[in-house]
């Protein structure tokens, strides 16, 4: 209140954003909503970022979508066309700003030549059955490809590094 900003920006689909909007909301100041119009239409997947990211959607005044599928969304919702900015993805971004051009790493010494997938696995709907059969899938990717290596930072989860070193630990192909 004290500060009594002209706008406040949000980012994301967390919770931290959507009570970040409710108290603007609250306060009567403007919402900003970056990487706004990301839809799954499932509210309980992603559970509770859906849910977070729509009900953000709602208070915003001001769409600032990563794609241009993100903007048809917001336009589907009946969003003011005048406030949807598509802006990119500022993960990609980040990427952009922080990768050297002649970064090296043993893992990428290693894999060569080879194409090379990162993957990253981690979100709590995916624990259990859905990782194990994500797991299995990369591995039959990984059949049917032979210049094909994984790269996977394991989350420190040990739900999440179980399954991985169970499922993929003994491939030579998948570097965790």
């Amino acid at each position: 209140k004290e500060a009594k900003p002209d706008i406040v920006l949000v980012h994301g689909d967390t919770t931290t954003t959507f009570v970040g909007s409710l108290a603007a909301f609250y306060n009567q100041i403007a919402i900003g909503h970056v990487e706004a119009g990301l839809r799954t239409h499932n509210k309980y997947s992603p559970y509770p970022e859906e849910m977070n990211r729509q009900l953000t959607g709602v208070m915003a005044d001001l769409h600032f979508a990563p794609t241009e599928q993100s903007r048809q969304n917001l336009l589907k919702e009946n969003k003011d066309p005048g406030t949807i900015f598509v802006t990119g993805d500022t993960a990609i971004d980040a990427l952009k700003t922080t990768v050297k051009e002649h970064y090296t790493h043993p893992i990428l010494e290693k894999i060569g030549s080879d194409r090379m997938i990162l993957l990253t696995a981690h979100r709590r709907e995916n624990l259990g059955d859905p990782m194990r059969h994500m797991f299995r899938a990369i591995k039959r990717l990984l059949q049917e490809h032979e210049d094909v290596q994984v790269v996977y930072p394991v989350h420190l989860n040990p739900a999440v590094r179980e399954v991985a070193n169970e499922i993929l630990g003994d491939d030579p192909r998948i570097h965790l």
